[in-house]
């Protein structure tokens, strides 16, 4: 069953809930923000990994063509490779990644 697949995987790789708001030009308003659950507060580098997930994506943001940023599936593709290569690296573990992407319209 494919819940509790998802389920098991997250108790072993813990969890990220990654938030970016987008404008109407696709720029990022603010910083990408990240929560996570199941996973060490604290990185190998000291820093807090949230913080650590953070600063990673939003370099990616800032870098990122607006090919990708334009398109659901390739953004939240993109997010999810860095966050679990950011934890990966920082803990040891590659969690579930849910990701809510708000875009702004005109209207």
């Amino acid at each position: 069953n494919g819940v509790v697949r998802d389920r098991i995987r997250m108790a072993i790789g813990g969890h990220a809930l990654v938030t970016i708001i987008l404008d109407e030009a696709d720029e990022a308003l603010g910083d990408p923000w990240v929560e996570t659950m199941g996973l060490p507060e604290i990185g190998k580098h000291g820093k807090p990994l949230a913080e650590a997930i953070e600063a990673e994506l939003g370099a990616f943001i800032a870098k990122a063509g607006a090919r990708i940023l334009r398109d659901d599936d390739k953004l939240d593709e993109a997010i999810r490779r860095v966050t679990r290569q950011v934890a990966m690296e920082e803990v040891g573990k590659k969690p579930e990644v849910t990701i809510v992407v708000s875009r702004l319209t005109d209207s």
